[in-house]
């Protein structure tokens, strides 16, 4: 098989036909990774011939992907803090200690539910990430969080009383957007609590550096990525 009979015209053609049929330009995108990737794989392996599909050439296919403005801004400390005290008054409190412990810490949401009492440091008020039998961090990174005292007390609250509901990745969305809805927030998932505190963090003083090791980030780009802009008055900054 030749490697020409996957070209750059043919594969134009493709992305042509799945904007006409309305996907995204992050779908499209998506698609054409497996495809580049095929060919490499069969260049390697000596299975096609040369490609016309050079990293350039593969570049100039990809659709620019508009990022949307709500992205850019993350939750405030006055959202947050509405969004919790409703949690507690509606929720059950396992989901409410969830919230305020992925609030508190920035960890993932697979991270806090896996959380034991052991991973609780009250004295140097840290809360730490570590692998457990069957399961891990992502990328194997363990890391120590500062965590509040409130924070503590919430991730104590979560892991004694965690088996009386389920904790389910839909059930925690659908507990989350209930409170969402009734404190009349913008649309979020959990993570957004995540991306929330470290904002919070880097916003209060605290080193992108820093905020990376606490995420278990690999490289300070995902971490830029993660801080946004909490308040979008900049009048202070004004030089005249």
């Amino acid at each position: 098989m030749e490697a020409n009979a996957l070209n750059i015209r043919l594969l134009q053609h493709f992305i042509d036909a799945r904007s006409k049929a309305g996907a995204s330009a992050r779908t499209i995108n998506r698609d054409l990774t497996p495809i580049m990737n095929m060919i490499r794989f069969g260049e390697r392996g000596e299975l096609l011939g040369p490609s016309p599909l050079n990293a350039e050439a593969y570049r100039s296919l990809r659709l620019r992907e508009p990022t949307p403005a709500p992205n850019l801004r993350a939750l405030s400390d006055a959202q947050v803090d509405a969004f919790i005290k409703r949690a507690y008054e509606i929720l059950h409190v396992v989901y409410a200690s969830l919230f305020e412990l992925l609030a508190g810490c920035g960890a993932r949401l697979d991270e806090a539910c896996h959380l034991d009492v052991s991973d609780l440091d009250v004295a140097r008020r840290i809360v730490r990430i570590t692998p457990k039998p069957g399961w891990s961090t992502k990328n194997y990174r363990f890391r120590e969080i500062p965590a509040s005292e409130a924070t503590l007390k919430a991730a104590r609250l979560f892991i004694r009383s965690r088996c009386e509901v389920s904790l389910d990745r839909k059930a925690i969305w659908n507990q989350l957007q209930r409170v969402r809805k009734e404190v009349g927030l913008p649309k979020f998932s959990p993570h957004d609590l995540r991306r929330a505190w470290a904002s919070a963090m880097h916003q209060r003083g605290a080193s992108l550096k820093a905020i990376s090791v606490w995420l278990g980030h690999g490289s300070l780009g995902v971490t830029e990525r993660y801080v946004r802009v909490v308040e979008m008055d900049g009048h202070r900054f004004l030089p005249r």
